[in-house]
């Protein structure tokens, strides 16, 4: 497998850049957002790997990036990590299309990403078990740490702009978004993360909502189904 390493200024890894055997016309780049405690070599993972062989077998670029830290939950070092993927990945190949993936706690960077506009040429959103909701977990997650907080409502204040459970959902208006998650998902539960933003969707017509028998960490997670969506889109 081809890889790159993304670094910071001070020379620091903070991402992968993995290019596939042979580019593909379409431009594709794929940005994806690591869960909570895991680095930027998840994909490498047995249960994303698929998904990282699928997009290289399509001609497709992917960079990963560190987030700024294990629990970053969205906050704007998530945000600058994806910008410096993306320029990485840029300075390398033509990049015509960009598709912001997040698995779990990256699936809120995801969300993110495209309602702060962060990212050119956004093709859509895809995110896996994704986190809508920080609400939904405890301080001792760094859901507070994240965004600077020091009580519940101080977060929901500080999070303003980079909470898709709470914000207005004409943030992500026009966006296409895929969400995959699972029924037996006991950490990230469907109905309070992936049917809150369906529910909130602005343009529902541009969000599909598929549910899988999997838990949180199971995977694989519908790669081809995943491909496909991306591929309706170009």
């Amino acid at each position: 497998m081809n890889r790159r390493p993304i670094r910071d200024a001070d020379g620091a890894t903070v991402g992968t850049l993995y290019l596939p055997p042979e580019t593909s016309a379409d431009g594709v780049l794929v940005i994806a957002s690591h869960g909570h405690s895991a680095d930027h070599d998840f994909l490498e993972h047995e249960r994303h790997r698929q998904d990282l062989e699928l997009w290289l077998a399509q001609g497709w670029h992917v960079a990963t990036h560190r987030q700024g830290g294990e629990a970053s939950w969205g906050n704007a070092q998530a945000l600058e990590g994806a910008r410096e993927a993306y320029t990485a990945a840029a300075a390398l190949t033509p990049v015509r299309r960009v598709v912001a993936f997040g698995f779990s706690m990256g699936g809120l960077a995801s969300l993110n990403i495209a309602a702060h506009r962060v990212l050119p040429d956004l093709l859509g959103v895809v995110t896996v078990n994704g986190v809508v909701d920080t609400h939904t977990f405890t301080p001792e997650h760094g859901v507070w740490e994240a965004y600077g907080a020091s009580s519940w409502d101080d977060l929901a204040e500080r999070q303003s702009g980079s909470d898709p459970a709470r914000d207005d959902p004409q943030r992500l208006a026009g966006i296409p978004i895929l969400q995959l998650a699972g029924r037996a998902d006991l950490s990230v539960e469907p109905a309070r993360h992936t049917e809150v933003l369906a529910a909130r969707a602005a343009t529902p017509e541009l969000l599909t909502t598929v549910l899988g028998a999997w838990g949180h960490v199971d995977g694989p997670f519908s790669p081809e189904l995943i491909v496909a969506w991306i591929r309706a889109r170009l």
